[in-house]
């Protein structure tokens, strides 16, 4: 994550392999699914790899998983029998094989697939699957092209964040890198396979009590060795790495970090929206909670589950983060605030009020990572995150902010004059990501 490691990146019209996954994930993120991508499951060797996960959330609904697998080689009735095997497992009520590939016998997979619940959409080429090709069978909501291409970029990072800490494992002499992998694996992959969702995030916190400070810890061991918890990031690292996107290795536990988070959000929501369960139910959670162990970072279950029934969570909580974090990039222009949390609702569904609430929200939920301003621009972003997806943010306004007269910034006349005419620094921030 160096400068002399950046380079341009241009997005191909005809993806192939793990980019047509990200494109078909990209499709399904932009029409408001929760999408998580590439689960492993393990035992004494990788039993399993789902491509796509896809679950939605609807108003007084329980959530819905979807299992869509993307071929671009052979296949036939046996991927089609194993979907089935996935689905029972998951209790997905739905899967879906995309295929880049045209069969033989494709009438006859196509009705094994109905039968089984199971729907088959074959492309010519990698851009012949279109929205309607999809819509028809996995029921979307309109998109824009514009959300497809951020969505994309967004993968294409986490991809290059995944890999760079693959190669850094390789030296075993490193605690952090070892750890880190550890903790994203168990993060994204152990903790997706919990029976339910209070065990999910059970096992989320285990994580996090388990290997706290992650950030801090990873700069204490590259700088003097000790892989120590009771460390601090000094003043001019934290300004260098996260204010001034200056990119570095520390974008990679902070990654880390909030992916976690992420699925705490996801999976608490989980258990209150299966369930039904709302403010009256505060008594009926603790005691359901109450024979489970007791974690204290950052706050037990139990008071996790408190405090969001207390606050009358919806169903647009875990689909309003995973887009602030992945696609918004963490932070909110202030002198553009009323612009901005009415894009945020667009695209995640969320009304405003319930945007401002799931802000604050979060900050109560994880203490000291609520929104917040720092040196001269009018900037609030999270605190620790992970400076890269700045630039994908920096990138949606880019493109959300612009009518035509654009500058090398690529924001509108009126934007650019807005953002230079307030206090401090925020138009040249985010030419800088």
């Amino acid at each position: 994550m160096t400068k002399e490691n950046q380079k341009h990146l241009t997005l191909t019209d005809a993806p192939k392999k793990k980019e047509y996954e990200e494109f078909i994930a990209a499709i399904l993120q932009s029409t408001g699914f929760y999408v998580e991508k590439n689960i492993k499951k393990y035992d004494e060797q990788q039993l399993l790899e789902l491509d796509i996960i896809a679950t939605e959330y609807r108003e007084e609904d329980k959530p819905k998983k979807k299992i869509i697998e993307v071929k671009s080689g052979d296949w036939g009735p046996t991927e089609i029998f194993k979907m089935r095997g996935w689905m029972e497992y998951l209790n997905a009520e739905e899967g879906f094989i995309i295929s880049l590939q045209s069969q033989k016998s494709i009438g006859g997979l196509s009705r094994l697939g109905s039968d089984l619940n199971i729907g088959i959409q074959v492309a010519k080429n990698s851009d012949d699957i279109t929205f309607s090709d999809l819509s028809s069978s996995i029921k979307l909501r309109q998109w824009e092209r514009a959300d497809l291409r951020v969505w994309r970029y967004s993968y294409w990072l986490e991809r290059c964040i995944y890999t760079q800490l693959h190669k850094l494992a390789k030296d075993e002499s490193q605690d952090r890198y070892r750890t880190t992998k550890s903790y994203l694996f168990n993060a994204t992959n152990e903790a997706f396979f919990q029976s339910c969702p209070i065990e999910r995030t059970e096992k989320l916190y285990d994580i996090f009590k388990n290997d706290p400070h992650l950030v801090a810890r990873w700069y204490n061991e590259s700088i003097i060795g000790e892989w120590n918890e009771e460390c601090s990031i000094p003043r001019d690292t934290y300004v260098h790495d996260f204010i001034k996107n200056n990119l570095s290795e520390l974008a990679i536990p902070a990654f880390a970090e909030y992916l976690l988070r992420l699925g705490i959000i996801k999976s608490a929501s989980e258990y209150i929206l299966e369930n039904g369960l709302n403010a009256n139910d505060i008594p009926v959670a603790a005691e359901a909670m109450a024979l489970k162990r007791q974690l204290t970072i950052p706050k037990t279950t139990n008071a996790l589950i408190t405090s969001l029934l207390s606050s009358g969570i919806t169903h647009n909580f875990p689909i309003f983060f995973q887009w602030f974090f992945w696609y918004f990039g963490g932070f909110i222009i202030e002198d553009r605030r009323d612009e901005e949390l009415k894009l945020m609702a667009k695209k995640t569904g969320a009304p405003i009020l319930e945007i401002e609430h799931f802000i604050a929200l979060f900050s109560t939920l994880f203490p000291e990572t609520g929104l917040r301003k720092y040196g001269k621009t009018n900037i609030s972003r999270l605190p620790f995150f992970p400076a890269p997806y700045f630039g994908i943010g920096a990138f949606v306004r880019r493109i959300h902010y612009g009518n035509g007269n654009w500058g090398k910034s690529g924001l509108s006349n009126d934007v650019i004059a807005d953002l230079r005419a307030a206090e401090g620094s925020t138009y040249n921030t985010l030419i800088s990501w």
